[in-house]
């Protein structure tokens, strides 16, 4: 080992430690790389640096990675420091990016506790990313298994419809015409209260207050358009869909209150007009009484008293 402005250089010969092929340096007087130390690997294209101890490779740096000489070795810091003791992490760590290696494509994690092997647990992902408004709820747990499904949020507020940005422009639509029958349609819904049945589909996320609102089956039949399924082939229902039919039903049924109004007030001005012509034929018989009455002729008695 010399040094030529402030370069190393490193020459090899048969008494050195390492090879021709794997330079190292170690301490004085011990023969092979692995001894104790560290020595660089040139037999892979971009050269791995090894840390070495016992007479076997411990780490490798290689391609910007730390990683543990033997696939199925893991990684432990121990020591005294304040992030790492007898092994373990401890205090607050942060790190811009964890990445775990899936190469099994178990989509799992396993933790460990710190004190005993037998609290060791997996926790296995979903498959997939999850969509808008999902939470990570646990479906199932089997022996030491956790499995997380992604579900509806049961606490997230559905998005009123009509807001600034729904998409309602005239021009962004064709086939327009007039609901019609609305009233009639609605008065066959069966509004039920009911409760879900938690239970026995956990990864659904179900809330266990009572609810109350429709059957899909049912408003299938009635209004097909507003009834869809999801990914488990369970039907869906468009509860944002009765809300033009609501307003329609209540325009129909306006419009009936109006005709029976009018209706009404044609039957008061005709019972109105009977009374009247009631009134005044009671009113000549009354006024032909008195003149009878007038007409008679009055006796006079001549009778004297005994």
């Amino acid at each position: 080992l010399s040094g030529d402005d402030g370069a190393l250089k490193f020459t090899v010969d048969s008494d050195a430690i390492g090879s021709t092929s794997a330079l190292a340096i170690g301490p004085s007087g011990q023969a092979g790389q692995k001894n104790i130390g560290f020595y660089w690997n040139l037999s892979p294209s971009n050269g791995q640096l090894i840390l070495a101890s016992n007479g076997e490779d411990q780490f490798i740096f290689a391609d910007g990675f730390l990683k543990p000489a033997s696939n199925a070795a893991n990684i432990q810091l121990g020591g005294a420091s304040k992030k790492f003791n007898s092994g373990f992490f401890k205090d607050t760590l942060s790190a811009q990016k964890i990445q775990i290696d899936d190469s099994d494509y178990s989509h799992s994690v396993t933790l460990q506790s710190r004190t005993t092997t037998t609290e060791n647990y997996t926790i296995k992902f979903p498959d997939s990313k999850g969509t808008d408004n999902q939470v990570l709820k646990i479906s199932s747990v089997g022996g030491d298994n956790v499995n997380l499904a992604w579900v509806d949020d049961a606490t997230a507020r559905p998005v009123a419809p009509g807001t600034p940005n729904s998409s309602s422009d005239r021009r962004f639509k064709k086939n327009i015409s007039t609901v019609s029958g609305a009233l009639q349609k609605l008065s066959k819904l069966n509004p039920v209260n009911y409760d879900w049945r938690q239970d026995e589909f956990e990864h659904k996320g179900f809330s266990d207050k009572k609810q109350w609102g429709f059957i899909a089956q049912e408003i299938k039949e009635i209004f097909p358009e507003l009834v869809g399924k999801d990914d488990e082939d369970f039907l869906t229902l468009n509860y944002q869909g009765f809300v033009p039919l609501l307003t329609k039903a209540v325009q129909e049924q306006q419009e009936e209150i109006d005709s029976q109004q009018k209706e009404i007030d044609a039957l008061k001005s005709q019972l109105q007009m009977i009374m009247d012509m009631l009134d005044n034929d009671m009113s000549d018989k009354t006024d032909n009484k008195k003149d009878n009455d007038n007409k008679k002729p009055v006796k006079l008695s001549m009778a004297t008293p005994k």
